[in-house]
């Protein structure tokens, strides 16, 4: 075959075409049994080759499958594309040949094909960003070992020269007895081993693992700030602590009669967890020491507090059998701490964690009831740990925890049953590794990003680097909460005048300098000869002017003046600076100084802005047309539903609407008005984003005006001009969808008031932000009662998923899953990927989602709006575990899933193709609109499910066969139904019936995969073992208490294109 010979062949109708570099033969091309291209070629032992795909004969360039194998020549070599099938979209290929002693670089990266293939899986040829991370954690990336011939994989640690920080010695006493009651020291500081009612707190222990290679200062602390009620002074978890106080645990160790902060490399460390640090606590995990005790005067962003009162115990015993009194010197100290609440800034050098404890038997003791005055809520009453590392808020450090002592929930309660650990969540990556994938995402001109932010990175905090120089990065809200827009400030700069983050640059925010000039009039400013000409050089045009004349002299600047020009720049002492400034001076100079504000500006927060404010005015560019219109209509206090008399035609999704029992728009609060989040398939009614405030039925005859959507709040200018011609065509990602469901969950959430805080110096445009990215839905509402209503929970439920959707860069999440048919990635899309005729992915929105799950690969990141997975409840648990910097340590090395919390189960059972169950779950409303809405707690269906509910009374239309829509976790619309009446009781529903295995290990099998929740029917953990021609194809779909052993699948299994034939088989039972 020629050098760059085309092969067109025809295979049903789709040409295939196929370019040589060299000249060699393709022996055939055919498609196999699932409908993938296959190329074979004839094997050469001094040559590899590779496939690659594209979407045009002229850009072939996307590498598929790298054949490296060295075989006896002759042989055949087969290239299988698995992420095409011949009934998607036309695609062509090129076959490269290339010589293994000079192997090419498929994708880009700086290092050869064959030596990512010999280091695969921790290496992968095809992907470019993989030369700029650490997967051995030694702190230098794969291309740098590359360069310097070491190996990326094996760990060499590097060389830190570290400091010892010891614990304050006056006024901080050793308490060598704590739990004692009579002497014991700790006691005045917090409560410890018992309450002043003399009541034993149980004891609730947390161990730490540190596998960096530098010592790592854990930092707990909690506020006591739930109350009884508000000012009561009273703590409601825990009433014995002072309320609204500064409490804190230091973990340290002691070495030469010494104590010190942290936990050194290698060491494992267990405390007690005392009460006041059972509500919502949480932990820093700081790497720089300098700031644990600063000097008065210093630097101090963990706001550490000299007059607080102090007290040093010794931990615990690692092993909880272990009874052995517990040894300062082998098993470490904490410093404990009470000062006036001030919690640590938001940039300190640490990673964040949380958690909540709760025991069932202290909690409803009878002096906790007498003293909270029974309102401890009784779901509250529970014996459980909740816990989360929360890189929603931002990201430092990988941190992994688990808890240690969770039994299986199987009868009877309390369970006790095959106690053992959780799986991990958060990340147990090697410090290095995340650090240097950190700083791939954030270094200018990077190639995660691509063109999203210009040439810029991510941004970071403008933290001094701590001994290893680690980067800190904000998550994609606080890209807009502590925008330098906003003022945030850095904690390291006691003068305040360096932003928190570097979106605005690093230079000083001002700059002060000396006055030289005796003029008194004119526009022209001249300053000391003597100033510093490296602080004069910070001065640049349309830096603001504030000046400041010695007392008794008028201030020569004007209020707004800024600098116009720099005429003449210093050349050193003796030479002054003059300056052309914009407004006349109105008195001498001569004397007074002058500060020099450079304009505020963030390009991080801008991009995002503007990219979401262009889809925003996509949608309104696309509903230009819609004609306003007034129907008659009637809504019910507390609920948001509009129902009309009769099909209304010519509504759009995102129309405002206005009326009576219904909120306006209040232009002077910044506060957008209601608007419709949905309309009934029958068009009888739609369903709004906020609650009526009154009731008005259709008799009254009231009107509702609705007009195209409108410009939202604080919309700004130049935004982007889409163009998806050039776009592959993906369902998930239609442009007009996309666009309505930015619009929808944008105007949705303007409806949140301008804080009304003078305080608070975040323009309205970043608080919108911060709202819409945050997801915080809460806010929309202006009682309690009303956002917890059922219908402001519906409200909040249908934007959480228009949000999570649009930063999972789809238009409905629910419909389109995470990975196609193929196993290729549907969620995340690249931000370097150019999309919508710009330079970059318009889809988009927040490339820390992206780079939380792809590069990072984490499945959850705490309590974050994109996160299904992160926040774990452990019933009945008592300790909890956590490791920095990889897996060494952890009692259960599976990470965590939601459908196999304990890591994946193994178990046998017996299948018979002909049996068939039907689980039925109970329905607690059913409501009287077009369409009805089917409430039925964590129901665990998808859109598109079919359901057959019978039983309901009063709403009767709700009985029957429906294909469902629009769920959430607690409801779900029934397709083409129109409530009959007032629901009034029962009700039932099914999927119908379905396989089952069952003869599973009822314990170890059945219930560790169902969970705690009585009335879970779902658990959705998939299959792999016999039947399963490939993971993902077969999953639980119900569970039921009252026919245990049964594990109901969605569908046959199957085995050589036939069902599986009876028998008992081995499974996998797993999350991913």
């Amino acid at each position: 075959m020629p050098r760059y010979a085309v092969l067109s062949i025809l295979l049903a109708g789709f040409v295939l075409g196929l370019r040589a570099q060299e000249s060699f033969s393709i022996s055939d091309v055919h498609l196999d049994e699932a409908g993938h291209p296959v190329v074979r070629i004839p094997s050469d032992p001094g040559h590899y080759f590779v496939l690659y795909r594209g979407d045009d004969v002229d850009r072939v360039d996307t590498p598929i499958q790298l054949n490296a194998i060295s075989s006896t020549e002759g042989a055949l070599v087969e290239l299988v594309d698995p992420g095409w099938t011949l009934y998607t979209d036309q695609r062509f290929y090129r076959v490269d040949r290339i010589p293994i002693n000079t192997p090419g670089d498929a994708d880009g990266d700086g290092l050869p094909d064959l030596y990512e293939v010999a280091r695969s899986p921790a290496l992968n040829a095809f992907d470019p960003l993989d030369a700029l991370f650490d997967p051995d954690g030694d702190y230098r990336t794969t291309l740098e070992e590359f360069r310097a011939g070491t190996d990326p994989l094996v760990f060499s640690s590097p060389f830190v020269a570290e400091t010892l920080y010891p614990m304050p010695t006056q006024a901080t006493p050793f308490d060598p007895d704590p739990t004692n009651r009579t002497s014991s020291l700790v006691q005045a500081v917090l409560k410890y081993g018992f309450d002043t009612d003399g009541n034993d707190i149980p004891i609730k222990t947390l161990t730490i693992r540190n596998n960096s290679p530098i010592t790592i200062y854990p930092v707990m602390r909690d506020g006591n700030e739930a109350e009884t009620a508000k000012d009561s002074n009273i703590g409601l978890y825990d009433p014995y602590d002072q309320v609204r106080r500064e409490y804190r645990g230091y973990l340290g160790f002691q070495t030469n009669n010494t104590f010190y902060f942290g936990i050194q490399s290698g060491q494992t460390m267990t405390i007690r967890v005392p009460l006041v640090f059972w509500n919502g606590a949480r932990m820093g995990i700081v790497t720089d020491g300098r700031y644990l005790v600063p000097i008065p005067g210093d630097p101090n962003p963990l706001h550490y507090d000299h007059n607080s009162q102090r007290v040093i115990v010794t931990a615990e015993r690692h092993d909880p059998n272990d009874r052995t009194p517990p040894d300062p010197e082998r098993d470490g100290v904490v410093m404990w701490y009470q000062a006036a609440l001030l919690a640590p800034s938001l940039d300190s050098p640490d990673q964040l964690l949380e958690w909540t404890i709760r025991d069932r038997a202290y909690l409803s003791n009878p002096q906790i009831t007498a003293k909270t005055q029974g309102k401890i809520p009784e779901q509250e009453r529970v014996t459980l740990i909740n816990y989360d590392v929360s890189y929603v808020d931002n990201m430092f450090l990988p941190v992994a925890m688990e808890a240690l002592d969770v039994p299986v929930p199987a009868p009877p309660e309390p369970f006790n049953q095959n106690r053992g650990a959780f799986g991990w969540i958060g990340s147990t990556n090697a410090t290095g590794d995340l650090q240097a994938k950190i700083k791939a995402f954030t270094e200018p001109n990077n190639k995660m990003l691509g063109a999203y932010f210009a040439t810029r990175g991510w941004p970071i905090y403008t933290m001094p680097p701590d001994p290893l120089g680690q980067l800190k990065i904000p998550a994609g809200q606080n890209i807009f909460a502590q925008s330098p827009l906003a003022g945030a400030l850095s904690s390291y700069d006691v003068q305040n005048n360096h932003f928190m983050l570097n979106s605005a640059g690093t230079d000083p925010v001002r700059v002060n300098v000396g006055g030289e000039g005796a003029a008194s009039t004119g526009r022209i400013l001249t300053l000391s000869p003597n100033e510093d000409i490296n602080r004069v050089k910070l001065i640049n045009p349309g830096d603001l002017i504030i000046g400041h004349a010695p007392e008794g002299q008028a201030n020569p600047i004007q209020t707004n003046t800024y600098v116009q020009a720099v005429i003449h720049l210093s050349n050193g002492p003796g030479d002054p600076t003059t300056l052309e400034i914009s407004k006349e001076l109105v008195a001498t100079q001569l004397g007074c100084n002058f500060d020099f504000f450079r304009p505020v500006t963030d390009y991080a927060s801008d991009a995002m802005i503007k990219l979401w404010y262009s889809w925003a005015s996509y949608y309104l560019t696309l509903t230009r047309d819609v004609v306003s219109q007034t129907n008659s209509g009637a809504v019910v206090l507390d609920e948001a539903t509009l129902r009309f008399g009769a099909p209304v035609n010519g509504l759009v999704e995102g129309m405002q609407v206005t009326g009576p029992g219904l909120d306006d728009p209040d232009p002077v609060q910044g506060k957008a008005g209601i608007s419709i989040l949905s309309i009934a398939d029958d068009k009888r009614s739609v369903v709004l984003s906020q609650l009526a405030h009154s009731t008005h039925p259709l008799s009254e005859n009231p009107q509702y005006v609705f007009i195209r959507p409108q410009p939202l709040p604080e919309t700004p200018d130049n935004l982007h001009i889409f163009n998806f011609s050039a776009d592959p065509k993906e369902p998930s990602r239609v442009p007009q969808e996309f666009a309505k469901k930015v619009y929808q969950a944008m105007a949705a959430m303007a409806q949140i008031p301008k804080n009304a805080n003078p305080k608070v110096k975040a323009p309205h445009l970043l608080e919108i932000m911060n709202n819409v990215v945050g997801g915080n839905m809460g806010f929309i509402f202006d009682t309690e009662a009303r956002r917890f209503a059922p219908d402001g929970l519906m409200i909040s439920a249908k934007i959480r998923d228009i949000i999570k959707s649009i930063l999972r860069g789809v238009s409905d999440f629910t419909r389109f899953p995470e990975f196609d048919v193929n196993g290729e990635q549907v969620w995340y899309p690249a931000p370097s990927v150019p999309r919508g005729g710009l330079n970059f992915n318009a889809y988009n929105l927040d490339p820390f989602v992206w780079f939380v799950h792809v590069p990072l690969g984490f499945s959850g990141y705490g309590f974050s709006l994109d996160d299904d997975t992160a926040d774990v409840g452990a019933g009945e648990a008592a300790r909890l575990q956590m490791t920095v910097g990889g897996n060494a340590g952890l009692t259960n090395t599976n990470e965590w899933t939601i459908q196999a919390v304990y890591g994946p189960v193994v178990g046998e059972g017996n299948w018979h193709p002909t049996n068939r169950v039907s689980f039925y779950l109970a329905i607690m409303n059913a409501s009287n609109t077009s369409p009805i809405v089917a409430w039925s707690a964590k129901h665990g269906l998808s859109n598109g499910e079919t359901v057959t509910i019978d039983q309901v009374t009063g709403n009767l239309a709700a009985n029957g066969t429906w294909t469902v829509a629009n769920v959430t976790l607690n409801s779900f619309e029934l397709v083409g139904s129109s409530g009959s009446g007032t629901y009034l009781s029962g009700g039932r529903w099914t999927r119908g019936p379905v396989p089952y295995i069952d003869g599973v290990d009822s314990l170890d099998v059945f219930w560790k995969l169902k969970g705690d929740d009585r009335q879970a029917g779902f658990t959705g953990a998939l299959l792999t073992g016999p039947g399963v021609p490939k993971k993902g194809m077969v999953r639980i779909v119900q569970l039921g208490d009252t026919q245990q052993q049964i594990l109901a699948i969605n569908t046959d299994l199957m085995a050589n294109g036939s069902v599986l034939p009876a028998g008992r088989y081995r499974w996998t039972f797993s999350g991913k």
